[in-house]
């Protein structure tokens, strides 16, 4: 059985992979880029393996020793990208333990990782895309500009979200710490990351209807 989903917190597609599995099946490969996930029908109803995610740049021979200590540890690695620093896990062992990491400071530096990643990815796509828009004739043809604007908005969306990983990563290493936080931050920052994409995406769309209405006069 295939599925097709796409996530963006790490968390909440681990929260669904465990539903998955008490539904009776077993993830067993996944394209994350495309949201892709094929899962088998899972034969023992006593062992229900959950499946956990990673992100981790690695070197060739430190990304072998780090799958050998999972493997030793009873999970399977079933999906690895060094493109994307994106690593998959089943559990293969009942010994397996349900978490990957060992300690709250380890869970917090997988959002810090993932975050520091998107905010470079966000900044690359953002710059490339504005850059390109300074070439000459590059607002000659409508079709190629609508695709820059809605480029330059993905980008700035990922980079946004890398913001809010490493936002969330100093939250969790707060909390483990002991530190109470205001009601104001507590409330007010999911709302402005929610202004800044419909704002981002408002922005994106007037730039599209004005591409075509100047296309429209000329």
């Amino acid at each position: 059985m295939t599925k097709f989903k796409l996530f963006a917190d790490p968390e909440k597609e681990e929260k669904w992979l465990d539903e998955m599995s008490e539904n009776g099946y077993i993830l067993r490969s996944v394209n994350p880029s495309f949201g892709l996930y094929r899962f088998d029908v899972n034969p023992d109803k006593q062992f229900k393996p959950k499946a956990r995610v990673d992100f981790r740049c690695l070197k060739a021979a430190d990304k072998e020793e780090y799958l050998e200590i999972f493997k030793q540890s009873g999970w399977e690695n079933i999906y690895s990208s060094s493109f994307t620093d994106q690593h998959y896990f089943v559990q293969s062992e009942t010994i397996a333990s349900d978490e990957i990491f060992s300690d709250t400071a380890s869970f917090a530096d997988r959002y810090s990782r993932l975050g520091s990643y998107s905010i470079a990815v966000g900044i690359f796509c953002t710059v490339v895309n504005l850059l390109s828009m300074l070439i000459p004739g590059s607002f000659e043809y409508t079709g190629l500009l609508v695709i820059k604007c809605i480029c330059a908005g993905i980008g700035i969306a990922v980079l946004v979200s890398g913001i809010y990983f490493i936002y969330k990563s100093n939250k969790i290493r707060n909390r483990e710490a002991g530190v109470t936080e205001t009601y104001s931050t507590k409330q007010s920052f999911t709302p402005v990351i929610r202004k800044i994409l419909i704002t981002i995406w408002i922005a994106v769309m007037c730039g599209v209807v004005a591409g075509i209405i100047g296309f429209i006069a000329v």
